[in-house]
């Protein structure tokens, strides 16, 4: 079946050349193809492993002009359910909206189901059924569904389109990924898989990334092959792809099951060698590969064999009559002796210097292109043009194209140049070029005008237009191209296109001129210099902070003109390392404001601040929240942003009660004004102070609320790698859920890294490390970049982000293997930060936590005497990074483990029933399902106190031992195993039975344990218990001896065991 297509499509190019060559023209339709087989052979392997039942995800890296959109389309195009996408370069053109590319993709899926109706009406029927919640909305997206499903199938339909069409947008980025994945589950089948391929994977948008992410890693749709291309280049290490492929991967390592959520094959297509290039010449010239092969020999060293370049310059050549028809007009022939002396430069070069005899009629067309820009709209050049015919336009452009000059995209509503000396070459064309240009801009203004909604593009390019023609203008039309500008780079910046709109601003300011602008132009230049404040922050530039001091802020008159700038400066503060500054200068702007905010807080104020939210929260507070609409107050808008900034910065410096204070105030002031911006934060500050009082089910519900409002609201991607990961990492340890903790950190890093938020990524990588020790997940070093952290860390996070960061990677490491003495290089770790005079209340807590994790799994007596003490004395200052529930079943081990290790306890039962009724007693503030493994711990050793029966004790184990599995915290459950165990093989159980028991539970432990590569801990276990050596492998067995005889691990419990 395969050969017989290939022979068709064969068959079908020969019949295209012969009447090509009729028209005196070469052809290329199959030039990418050559020396393509092992990518097609394992392009159509990876289908077949999909129909044998296993999601696959095809990566094709390539450069430009390679063949890589032609080489997916020759494969899999003729297939039923093949369908493709192509995102468009970033702001060169009117913004795509988001997930462009993958609704392009699907629109063509459901044309292509709809052809085959007849086959696929059972398929009909399950669309019906599957989509009856979500068809409105998907209506809305995928205009070409109503051709499969009509436009009203049921009156449950519309009543969902008319459901969904009421929803605010801003919160339906959930709706729309539930509803796609469930147009996808519910076409796609291993036996009839549905092919995805989108293109340009580099230019790809957050929002799409994330949805491609959601519908690959989604196990309910089964049998898709997505196929995605993107140009090597353009993708280097901190790309949001390159970070996509580094989550896959870690998302697959960490899946329970022998077969990965989905397979990843990547393809790597490199431009074509000498033999293929001369393949390709020979063919298109229709003459033998030997009489070929000296032509070859010349333009591979042009083209180094792209396929692109190489077809450029054949049609070069036969426009500049080195390749012609023979006499028969048979055949192409050449003259070697021409192209010799001629084709000295490269292909781009040499269409550059031939520009207007290789354009011919098209001429006029591709100048006013050229001067449109690099990405041009077909639409609007034909308005420009208006006295050409739009046909004539349009097949003038396909001729330029088929020069190599221009490419189309979007259906062939935009074109760009393929390389910027062409468009240079172009634009040389023009006779006064500044005149041109002029007009040019003013037609563009004009159209902007008309609609100023939908015509960015034209603003965009007017306003570069004018700029470089602007001495030409009166003093009327410069004030107006100066509003332009300032228009144009807030568009920029609103898109996160900080280096465009640092350029429009500037041009902004040269017009208006910058000496007499404060005077003559107030307000314009206020607006300009106020922008390029604030791109100059977010572009990370040094020193913005004391020219704000010194030179723009002194000219601002009023308050309301000031309050803009105050903002730059607290981001401009941090990149100068100046952040312990901020706090004051924060606090000195709200008092500008008329809020008064308190410079030294004490724990009473903070409780007057939860009362006062609390009365504020009451009744209705999602409600009030979903429904929340923004109000345009620009003092309200400041303070939350001074507020934000005290919790931002109070959490890295310790100002623990500032930063409490901070967010409940701003989450007020969201409430009572209606402003969204902010309201994740004070939403999680509030959950944190709640939390800390003992309302833990008050907690869980409004850091629940601020994760929501962070997930929905399209405005938080700046501030969502920070809310995100603050909010989730909170609930996760509220909840135990420490596996979901670990991807919210994850996300937050490469959100952070996306962005430039260093400090942020480095809380993110810390918490990372933490979590990972935990969970006894490995530790992905290549998903964190260490060196860039630590590289670009200002002063401040790295006394506290940089040692958190280092303390806890140092001790997950550690525990995974890589040294033997997690105990001693945490103590080494605190010594040189005392040594550095970086003392940090901060550090030095999350410290003595990792101590006490350490000095309970390892058994070190003094240890555990010397954390519970610290912790003890200091455990109401800090906010704590091992949760309540963990924190609480380490400690009531740790304290029972002292008690029976003293010998003058030996037999007293007294001290330890009090302690575990009062671990018991706190446990109660808890909410039940938070502390279920801690309060089952907790009962374990209440009934072996009481002497309960020993199924009744094993039971609660059992009990403490999954629901520390379920929440993914691996080292609670190995503990449990381990307590159990030696419980069981103790002197006090009676029943000699019990001894199996015991065996399994440290059997458990000892695999935990050596999946960590804590080889002390299972040396000290199986000397304790010799008889468990023979149910070990000798390897190992042997590595525990070794240990134990002074070649491994010198730790306190293994001396203590030899001794």
């Amino acid at each position: 079946m395969r050969s017989l297509m290939l022979s068709s499509r064969r068959h079908q190019y020969h019949v295209a050349t012969e009447d090509i060559m009729a028209k005196n023209r070469l052809s290329f339709s199959h030039v990418p193809l050559y020396g393509r087989d092992d990518e097609i052979q394992r392009l159509e392997q990876s289908y077949h492993r999909v129909q044998h039942g296993q999601n696959e995800a095809v990566f094709v890296d390539a450069g430009a002009g390679t063949g890589k959109t032609a080489l997916v389309e020759y494969v899999y195009k003729e297939w039923d359910l093949y369908a493709s996408g192509k995102f468009s370069k970033p702001h060169e053109i009117e913004p795509d909206a988001p997930f462009a590319a993958i609704l392009e993709a699907l629109n063509k899926l459901c044309v292509r189901l709809a052809e085959a109706v007849p086959s696929f009406h059972l398929l009909k029927i399950n669309l019906r059924r599957y989509l009856r919640d979500d068809a409105g909305l998907l209506l809305d997206l995928l205009p070409r569904l109503k051709d499969l499903i009509g436009s009203s199938p049921s009156d449950t339909l519309t009543q969902a389109s008319t459901e969904t069409s009421e929803k605010p947008p801003a919160w339906s980025f959930q709706r729309i990924k539930k509803a796609l994945c469930t147009l996808l589950k519910a076409v796609c089948s291993w036996e009839m898989p549905v092919i995805i391929f989108i293109d340009n994977l580099q230019w790809i948008d957050p929002e799409s990334l994330e949805l491609l992410k959601h519908i690959l890693l989604n196990e309910d749709i089964q049998g898709l092959l997505f196929v995605g291309a993107y140009r090597t280049a353009e993708v280097g290490y901190l790309h949001p792809l390159s970070m996509f492929f580094r989550e896959v991967q870690l998302k697959n390592d960490r899946h329970d099951e022998e077969v990965d959520l989905i397979r990843i094959t990547p393809i790597k297509l490199l431009d074509l060698f000498l033999p293929f290039t001369n393949a390709l010449i020979s063919d298109a010239l229709r003459i033998d590969g030997a009489a070929s092969y000296s032509l070859t020999e010349v333009i591979h060293k042009k083209t180094l064999g792209n396929p692109r370049h190489t077809s450029r310059i054949l049609r070069l050549m036969q426009a500049e009559g080195m390749i012609f028809k023979n006499e028969e007009r048979t055949k192409w022939t050449y003259d070697l002796e021409r192209i010799n002396l001629e084709v000295v430069n490269s292909v781009v070069d040499l269409l550059g210097e031939n520009m207007e005899s290789v354009l011919g009629d098209n001429v006029v067309t591709v100048k006013t292109a050229a001067c449109l820009g690099a990405c041009v709209k077909v639409e609007v050049l034909k308005e420009i043009l208006d006295d050409q015919d739009n046909e004539t336009i349009h097949e003038g452009l396909k001729d330029v194209a088929a020069q190599g000059i221009i490419e189309f995209f979007e259906d062939e509503k935009y074109f760009s140049f393929t390389d910027e000396r062409l468009r240079n070459a172009a634009f040389a064309l023009c006779d006064d070029r500044e005149a041109f240009q002029l007009d040019l801009g003013m037609t563009l203004l004009e159209r902007y005008k008309k609609d100023k909604e939908t015509e960015e593009w034209s603003l965009l390019r007017a306003t570069a237009l004018l700029d470089g023609v602007y001495q030409r203008m009166d003093a009327k039309a410069k004030s107006e191209l100066a509003e332009l500008n300032l228009e144009a780079g807030g568009r920029m910046y609103r898109q996160m296109t900080f280096p465009k709109a640092l350029t429009f601003a500037k041009a902004g300011l040269s017009i208006v001129d910058e000496s007499l602008g404060w005077t003559s132009h107030y307000q314009t230049t206020l607006r300009l210099q106020t922008l390029v404040a604030n791109t100059r922050v977010r572009l990370g530039e040094k020193g913005v902070s004391d020219w704000l001091t010194n030179e723009i802020i002194p000219h601002a008159k009023e308050l309301d003109d000031k309050l803009p700038l105050y903002i730059a400066q607290l981001g401009a503060m941090s990149n100068d390392g100046k952040e312990s500054s901020s706090i004051p200068f924060a606090i000195r702007c709200l008092r500008e404001l008329g809020v008064r905010f308190p410079k030294n807080p004490t724990k009473a104020m903070v409780t007057m601040e939860i009362l006062k939210t609390r009365v504020l929260t009451r009744k209705d507070t999602e409600e009030r929240v979903r429904s929340l609409e923004s109000v345009d107050s620009a003092k309200v808008s400041a303070a939350v942003t001074f507020l934000h900034s005290i919790v931002q910065v109070g959490y890295f410096v310790g100002r623990e009660l500032q930063c409490m204070i901070a967010g409940l105030r701003m989450l007020r002031l969201c409430l009572r004004h209606g402003k969204t911006e902010g309201l994740s934060i004070g939403l999680a500050m509030y959950g944190i102070a709640l939390s800390l009082s003992g309302n833990f089910k008050e907690a869980s519900r409004f850091g629940h609320l601020a994760l929501e409002v962070t997930d929905r609201n399209p405005q938080f991607a700046a501030a969502k790698p920070m809310a995100h990961t603050f909010v989730q990492y909170f609930l996760a340890h509220l909840f135990e859920q420490l596996h979901e903790g670990v991807d919210s950190v994850l996300y937050g890093y490469n959100t952070a890294m996306q962005i430039g938020d260093h400090a942020g990524a480095t809380a993110c990588a810390s918490l990372y490390g933490g979590l990972c020790f935990l969970t006894g997940r490995p530790l992905m070093r290549s998903t964190i970049d260490l060196e860039s952290l630590t590289s670009q860390l200002s002063p401040l996070t790295q006394t506290d982000g940089l040692w958190m960061l280092r303390l806890y990677w140092q001790t997950a490491l550690n525990l995974s293997g890589t040294s033997p003495n997690p105990v001693v290089l945490t103590g080494k770790a605190m010594d040189v930060t005392d040594a550095e005079a970086l003392d940090s209340p901060k550090v030095h807590w999350a410290m003595w936590q990792l101590k006490l994790v350490i000095a309970v799994v390892f058994q070190d007596r003094a240890l555990t005497k010397t954390a519970l003490d610290y912790l003890h004395d200091h455990r109401s200052d800090f906010r704590t990074p091992l949760c309540g529930p963990t924190r609480m079943a380490l400690e009531c081990m740790a304290a029972r483990d002292l008690i029976e290790q003293d010998p003058a306890n030996k037999g007293n039962t007294k001290r330890r029933t009090a302690i575990i009724k009062a671990y018991l007693k706190e446990s109660e503030k808890f909410p039940r399902e938070t502390t279920r493994h801690a309060m089952f711990f907790i009962s374990a050793e209440k009934a072996i106190l009481e002497k309960k029966n020993s199924h009744i004790i094993q039971d609660w184990f059992n009990k403490a031992i999954y629901t520390s599995s379920v929440a993914g915290n691996k080292l609670m459950a190995a503990l449990g195993n381990e307590r159990a165990g030696l419980y069981f093989l103790g002197e006090d159980v009676a029943d000699s039975s019990q001894a199996t028991v015991g065996n399994n539970y440290l059997q458990k432990a000892l695999d935990a344990y050596r999946t960590w590569g804590a080889v002390g801990k299972v040396a000290a276990l199986v000397r304790q218990h010799d008889f468990l050596a023979a149910t070990m492998d000798e390897q190992t067995t042997q590595s525990s001896l070794d240990v134990l005889t002074g070649r491994g691990y010198h730790g306190s419990v293994c001396s203590s065991q030899s001794q």
